[in-house]
């Protein structure tokens, strides 16, 4: 790539990248971006932290992160998200699900990303969350039905309550993180 327009060109392919959900492509495009000394951006660095984090490369996501909120003014739209992605990128991993006494535990649904999504993608994760809760329902009573019944052994009813805790939580989790996108996503773009 010619030295001019270099930068604005892997800007580019760097959103595009971004868009199409390539989070491999989209980081070696940054790598390529910090390699040429691209100016400082929020932008580029908010897109390195949520495709990091796509990649599951948490610490180079809470290092961008963490650059990003150091350098950038708390006034700037790149800071809000980037407070909200740090919590996700720091959190503890989720503890895995596991069946017990024949309860499957749903699938959470994976959420848009509010900064890009469409009406119509915000639409379809609430119906997603939705029925997520629903299914989480469904499996806690499946639980509940193991944790009193005293002819199972006290292994299998501690598991029980061990994934029906984890359960709860996760669905918390999804409602609280699916709302805070909801509110960044209906936030005025200006």
């Amino acid at each position: 790539m010619p030295a001019a327009g270099r930068e604005a060109g892997l800007q580019g392919e760097i959103a595009a990248a971004a868009a199409a959900a390539n989070a491999v492509v989209a980081l070696r495009l940054i790598d390529q971006y910090r390699a040429i000394c691209g100016a400082e951006d929020p932008e580029i660095a908010l897109t390195e932290a949520r495709m990091a984090l796509t990649a599951n490369e948490r610490q180079r996501a809470v290092f961008a992160l963490d650059e990003l909120l150091a350098t950038t003014d708390a006034a700037h739209p790149a800071h809000e998200a980037a407070t909200a992605l740090y919590a996700q990128a720091t959190a503890e991993p989720e503890v895995v699900p596991q069946v017990v006494a024949g309860c499957v535990p749903p699938v959470a649904p994976p959420l848009p990303d509010a900064a890009v999504a469409t009406e119509e993608q915000m639409i379809a994760a609430q119906r997603q969350v939705r029925a997520f809760v629903a299914a989480g329902e469904t499996h806690l009573k499946c639980l509940t039905r193991v944790i009193d019944d005293e002819d199972r052994g006290a292994e299998e009813r501690n598991a029980a309550v061990g994934e029906h805790n984890r359960m709860v939580s996760a669905m918390e989790r999804l409602a609280a993180a699916f709302n805070e996108r909801l509110r960044l996503f209906n936030k005025p773009r200006g």
